[in-house]
């Protein structure tokens, strides 16, 4: 289930650089602005995209994640919304690893 992972941890090994990981909330800063950033990533050298799963209480987080989780709480982004839109990105391009962070 990792194989994208491992894979992109062994060829970055390989090459000997550190993995490029970002991180967006699905909706930020609209719903229908996460695909093209998902995409923007990728095209910017993203080894890795985790994209976070907005919560009502990311108290973990520092306070600019926070207002981001916050704005797709806002917008009533679910679960669901979440794998679709990562769907999506696939069926428009995306081949880099996602993870999802909740």
């Amino acid at each position: 289930m990792h194989y994208r992972i491992d894979a992109t941890f062994a060829r970055c090994k390989q090459e000997g650089k550190t993995a490029f990981i970002t991180f967006i909330p699905c909706g930020y800063k609209e719903k229908a602005d996460t695909i093209p950033i998902l995409l923007a990533c990728q095209a910017g050298g993203a080894d890795i995209i985790e994209v976070g799963i907005p919560y009502s209480d990311p108290g973990a987080d520092g306070p600019v994640i926070q207002r981001a989780h916050q704005n797709g709480v806002d917008q009533g982004i679910t679960f669901a919304d979440v794998l679709q839109t990562v769907s999506d990105a696939r069926a428009q391009g995306l081949t880099v690893p996602v993870v999802l962070m909740g």
